[in-house]
Protein backbone atom coordinates (compact mmCIF):
# COMPACT_ATOMS: atom_id res chain seq x y z
CA UNK A 1 0.00 0.00 0.00
CA UNK A 2 2.78 2.27 0.61
CA UNK A 3 4.08 1.66 -3.09
CA UNK A 4 0.30 2.70 -4.08
CA UNK A 5 0.41 5.79 -1.89
CA UNK A 6 3.91 7.15 -3.12
CA UNK A 7 2.83 6.38 -6.85
CA UNK A 8 -0.28 8.65 -6.08
CA UNK A 9 0.85 11.49 -4.00
CA UNK A 10 4.84 10.74 -4.61
CA UNK A 11 5.27 13.62 -7.30
CA UNK A 12 3.30 16.51 -6.47
CA UNK A 13 4.50 16.16 -2.64
CA UNK A 14 7.78 16.71 -4.34
CA UNK A 15 6.31 19.53 -5.63
CA UNK A 16 4.82 21.23 -2.82
CA UNK A 17 8.35 20.57 -0.73
CA UNK A 18 9.82 23.03 -3.41
CA UNK A 19 6.82 25.40 -3.21
CA UNK A 20 7.26 25.21 0.51
CA UNK A 21 10.76 26.07 0.34
CA UNK A 22 10.17 28.61 -2.68
CA UNK A 23 7.79 30.65 -0.35
CA UNK A 24 10.36 30.44 2.54
CA UNK A 25 13.01 31.28 0.24
CA UNK A 26 10.82 34.52 -1.20
CA UNK A 27 9.95 35.30 3.05
CA UNK A 28 13.92 35.36 3.66
CA UNK A 29 14.46 37.47 0.59
CA UNK A 30 12.29 40.15 1.25
CA UNK A 31 14.22 41.45 4.08
CA UNK A 32 16.79 42.73 1.00
CA UNK A 33 13.78 45.59 0.66
CA UNK A 34 11.34 45.65 2.74
CA UNK A 35 11.25 48.22 5.52
CA UNK A 36 9.71 45.07 8.15
CA UNK A 37 10.93 42.37 7.75
CA UNK A 38 8.97 40.82 10.78
CA UNK A 39 6.09 41.41 9.40
CA UNK A 40 5.07 37.99 7.80
CA UNK A 41 7.53 35.60 10.37
CA UNK A 42 4.01 33.85 11.35
CA UNK A 43 4.22 32.20 7.56
CA UNK A 44 6.81 29.24 7.88
CA UNK A 45 5.06 28.01 10.80
CA UNK A 46 1.74 28.09 9.70
CA UNK A 47 3.10 26.23 6.31
CA UNK A 48 4.87 23.81 8.89
CA UNK A 49 1.52 23.32 11.10
CA UNK A 50 0.06 22.74 7.59
CA UNK A 51 2.09 20.22 6.67
CA UNK A 52 1.54 17.75 9.52
CA UNK A 53 -1.99 16.64 8.63
CA UNK A 54 -0.35 16.14 5.55
CA UNK A 55 2.30 13.04 6.73
CA UNK A 56 0.10 11.93 9.67
CA UNK A 57 -2.50 11.04 6.47
CA UNK A 58 0.45 9.50 5.08
CA UNK A 59 1.32 7.01 7.80
CA UNK A 60 -2.92 6.31 8.48
CA UNK A 61 -2.81 4.73 4.82
CA UNK A 62 -0.04 3.15 4.45
CA UNK A 63 -1.76 0.33 6.49
CA UNK A 64 -5.05 -1.68 5.41
CA UNK A 65 -7.37 -1.41 8.77
CA UNK A 66 -8.32 -4.74 8.10
CA UNK A 67 -4.88 -5.96 8.98
CA UNK A 68 -4.68 -4.44 12.24
CA UNK A 69 -5.39 -5.44 15.62
CA UNK A 70 -5.00 -5.00 19.41
CA UNK A 71 -2.68 -1.83 20.13
CA UNK A 72 -1.84 -1.12 16.45
CA UNK A 73 -5.93 -0.46 15.83
CA UNK A 74 -5.58 1.99 18.94
CA UNK A 75 -2.52 3.46 18.03
CA UNK A 76 -4.35 4.02 14.16
CA UNK A 77 -7.05 6.17 16.03
CA UNK A 78 -5.09 8.00 17.91
CA UNK A 79 -3.15 8.60 14.79
CA UNK A 80 -6.27 9.61 13.22
CA UNK A 81 -7.66 11.46 15.68
CA UNK A 82 -4.38 13.91 16.13
CA UNK A 83 -5.14 14.06 12.35
CA UNK A 84 -8.37 15.50 12.52
CA UNK A 85 -6.75 18.07 15.16
CA UNK A 86 -4.43 19.28 13.22
CA UNK A 87 -6.32 19.01 9.88
CA UNK A 88 -7.94 22.27 10.43
CA UNK A 89 -4.32 23.98 10.14
CA UNK A 90 -4.19 23.58 6.60
CA UNK A 91 -7.53 25.45 5.09
CA UNK A 92 -6.62 27.91 7.80
CA UNK A 93 -4.12 29.60 5.73
CA UNK A 94 -6.77 31.29 4.01
CA UNK A 95 -7.23 33.23 6.77
CA UNK A 96 -3.87 34.62 6.41
CA UNK A 97 -5.17 37.18 3.87
CA UNK A 98 -6.71 39.41 6.06
CA UNK A 99 -2.60 40.61 6.34
CA UNK A 100 -2.82 42.27 2.75
CA UNK A 101 -4.69 44.95 4.59
CA UNK A 102 -0.61 46.10 5.33
CA UNK A 103 -0.42 46.57 1.88
CA UNK A 104 -0.78 49.73 -0.14
CA UNK A 105 -2.20 48.46 -3.45
CA UNK A 106 -4.30 51.66 -3.92
CA UNK A 107 -1.91 54.84 -3.93
CA UNK A 108 -2.86 58.85 -4.34
CA UNK A 109 -0.77 60.36 -7.34
CA UNK A 110 -1.88 63.70 -6.74
CA UNK A 111 -5.46 64.23 -6.69
CA UNK A 112 -6.22 60.66 -8.47
CA UNK A 113 -5.44 56.95 -6.86
CA UNK A 114 -3.75 54.75 -8.85
CA UNK A 115 -2.60 51.13 -8.48
CA UNK A 116 1.03 51.11 -6.30
CA UNK A 117 3.93 50.84 -8.82
CA UNK A 118 6.04 49.48 -5.42
CA UNK A 119 7.45 46.18 -6.68
CA UNK A 120 7.47 45.02 -2.54
CA UNK A 121 3.44 45.45 -2.69
CA UNK A 122 3.49 42.50 -5.64
CA UNK A 123 6.45 40.81 -4.36
CA UNK A 124 4.23 40.36 -0.85
CA UNK A 125 0.97 39.39 -2.23
CA UNK A 126 2.93 36.60 -4.87
CA UNK A 127 4.75 35.52 -1.57
CA UNK A 128 1.06 35.21 0.46
CA UNK A 129 -0.41 33.36 -2.49
CA UNK A 130 2.45 30.68 -2.41
CA UNK A 131 2.41 29.89 1.18
CA UNK A 132 -1.37 30.04 1.18
CA UNK A 133 -1.65 28.07 -2.05
CA UNK A 134 0.43 25.46 -1.07
CA UNK A 135 -1.75 25.19 2.60
CA UNK A 136 -4.85 24.82 0.77
CA UNK A 137 -3.50 21.82 -1.42
CA UNK A 138 -1.77 19.95 1.62
CA UNK A 139 -4.63 20.21 3.27
CA UNK A 140 -6.59 19.06 -0.46
CA UNK A 141 -4.31 16.39 -0.62
CA UNK A 142 -4.49 14.82 3.12
CA UNK A 143 -7.99 15.06 2.72
CA UNK A 144 -8.53 12.60 -0.27
CA UNK A 145 -5.93 10.08 1.57
CA UNK A 146 -8.29 9.93 4.08
CA UNK A 147 -11.25 9.38 1.43
CA UNK A 148 -9.75 7.37 -0.81
CA UNK A 149 -9.07 4.87 2.37
CA UNK A 150 -12.43 5.19 4.14
CA UNK A 151 -14.15 4.47 0.54
CA UNK A 152 -12.48 1.29 0.67
CA UNK A 153 -12.80 0.42 3.71
CA UNK A 154 -16.62 1.20 4.47
CA UNK A 155 -18.16 2.45 1.22
CA UNK A 156 -18.31 5.43 -1.35
CA UNK A 157 -21.69 6.78 0.80
CA UNK A 158 -19.99 6.27 3.95
CA UNK A 159 -16.65 7.98 3.09
CA UNK A 160 -18.52 10.91 1.11
CA UNK A 161 -20.19 11.78 5.12
CA UNK A 162 -17.33 11.12 6.76
CA UNK A 163 -15.91 14.31 4.22
CA UNK A 164 -19.10 16.28 5.01
CA UNK A 165 -18.09 16.03 8.83
CA UNK A 166 -14.62 17.07 8.24
CA UNK A 167 -14.77 19.65 6.29
CA UNK A 168 -17.36 21.21 8.73
CA UNK A 169 -15.50 20.23 12.14
CA UNK A 170 -12.53 22.13 10.06
CA UNK A 171 -15.06 25.29 9.39
CA UNK A 172 -15.44 25.16 13.06
CA UNK A 173 -11.64 24.71 13.63
CA UNK A 174 -10.59 27.47 11.34
CA UNK A 175 -13.24 29.97 13.75
CA UNK A 176 -11.95 28.53 16.95
CA UNK A 177 -8.10 29.70 15.46
CA UNK A 178 -8.96 32.63 13.80
CA UNK A 179 -11.32 34.70 16.79
CA UNK A 180 -10.44 32.42 19.49
CA UNK A 181 -7.24 32.11 19.09
CA UNK A 182 -7.25 28.24 20.06
CA UNK A 183 -4.49 25.94 19.06
CA UNK A 184 -4.82 22.31 17.55
CA UNK A 185 -2.87 21.64 21.07
CA UNK A 186 -5.37 23.26 23.65
CA UNK A 187 -7.52 20.53 23.76
CA UNK A 188 -4.99 18.92 25.81
CA UNK A 189 -6.32 21.52 28.49
CA UNK A 190 -9.61 20.30 28.64
CA UNK A 191 -11.35 22.84 31.09
CA UNK A 192 -10.09 26.05 29.26
CA UNK A 193 -10.93 24.33 26.47
CA UNK A 194 -14.60 23.96 26.92
CA UNK A 195 -15.39 27.12 28.58
CA UNK A 196 -13.80 28.65 25.40
CA UNK A 197 -15.86 26.63 23.13
CA UNK A 198 -19.48 27.65 25.35
CA UNK A 199 -19.36 31.10 24.26
CA UNK A 200 -18.75 30.70 19.91
CA UNK A 201 -22.35 29.27 19.53
CA UNK A 202 -23.79 31.99 17.93
CA UNK A 203 -25.23 32.96 14.60
CA UNK A 204 -22.44 34.48 13.16
CA UNK A 205 -20.12 31.41 14.25
CA UNK A 206 -22.71 29.27 12.33
CA UNK A 207 -22.67 31.10 9.23
CA UNK A 208 -18.47 31.44 9.01
CA UNK A 209 -18.32 27.69 9.47
CA UNK A 210 -20.83 27.42 6.81
CA UNK A 211 -18.99 29.81 4.58
CA UNK A 212 -15.58 27.93 5.59
CA UNK A 213 -16.56 24.41 5.02
CA UNK A 214 -17.89 25.64 1.63
CA UNK A 215 -15.06 26.35 0.43
CA UNK A 216 -13.13 23.89 1.35
CA UNK A 217 -15.37 21.59 -0.20
CA UNK A 218 -15.34 23.13 -3.62
CA UNK A 219 -11.69 23.38 -3.00
CA UNK A 220 -11.73 19.70 -2.28
CA UNK A 221 -13.76 19.13 -5.23
CA UNK A 222 -11.57 20.66 -7.71
CA UNK A 223 -8.66 18.77 -6.40
CA UNK A 224 -10.81 15.06 -6.49
CA UNK A 225 -11.65 16.16 -9.99
CA UNK A 226 -7.96 16.47 -10.97
CA UNK A 227 -6.67 13.37 -9.31
CA UNK A 228 -9.36 11.28 -10.98
CA UNK A 229 -8.77 12.79 -14.56
CA UNK A 230 -4.89 12.12 -13.78
CA UNK A 231 -6.09 8.37 -12.86
CA UNK A 232 -8.15 8.16 -15.71
CA UNK A 233 -5.12 9.11 -18.32
CA UNK A 234 -2.89 6.32 -16.65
Amino acid sequence: MMQSIYKKYGPVSIILILTSLAAVLMLHQRGHFAEKTWQFLFFPWNLFLAWIPFVLSILLCSYSYSSLSGWKKGLWWTTFGLWLLFFPNAPYMLTDFIHLNQLDFVVWDGDHLIFNPDFSVWYDLVMFSLFIGTGIMLGCLSLHQIHVYLRRAKGNLASWLAVTIIMILSGYGIYLGRFVRLNSWDIFSPVQFVQQLSATFTADTVLFVALFSGYLFAAYIVCYGLIAMRNGQQ
